[in-house]
């Protein structure tokens, strides 16, 4: 089974490291790439990168602003439903074989309002819902402190 790390850390406009940051380790597909394939077809408006290398991303504050507006409105109470399903199907399509029972959706809510937490070590059917709440939070901090995001898979620092 494939497994990673990722983390996500705040930066000024300059690139430089401010106070936040974030680490997860997970099992299964990597959670950050199903979240935004949720985020985007929930959205309907395609995910961008300000910048992209290898094992590495970063987010301009604007982009900041913008996807914590697109995630924050996949995790109101409003929308749970539907971003469950949709993570389930995603994480169905995507991770499963077909002829398998795509993930409980009552299970992904339970995730997206908090109410359960999740194990890292289960799968994308328990990690993609905990890696859009801590996406949320990331870009949500990003945007109080008007700075920017770093993604970085694996141990590169």
């Amino acid at each position: 089974m494939e497994s990673g790390a990722l983390t996500f850390q705040l930066i000024d406009d300059d690139g430089d490291d401010l106070p936040g940051r974030w680490s997860y380790e997970w099992s299964g597909r990597d959670p950050l790439e199903l979240v935004i394939y949720v985020v985007t077809e929930l959205s309907g408006k395609p995910w961008k990168w300000s910048s992209q290398r290898k094992g590495r991303a970063l987010l301009s504050a604007k982009r900041c602003r913008a996807l914590s507006i697109r995630t924050g409105k996949t995790l109101r109470a409003a929308n749970r439903r539907l971003t469950s399903a949709a993570i389930a199907r995603i994480v169905a399509n995507e991770t499963l074989r077909p002829g398998h029972r795509p993930p409980d959706t009552s299970v992904i809510a339970d995730i997206l309002a908090g109410r359960r937490e999740a194990d890292w070590d289960a799968g994308p059917q328990e990690t993609t819902p905990a890696m859009l709440r801590a996406l949320r939070k990331a870009l949500k901090a990003a945007v109080e402190c008007e700075g920017g995001l770093q993604i970085v898979w694996g141990d590169r620092d």
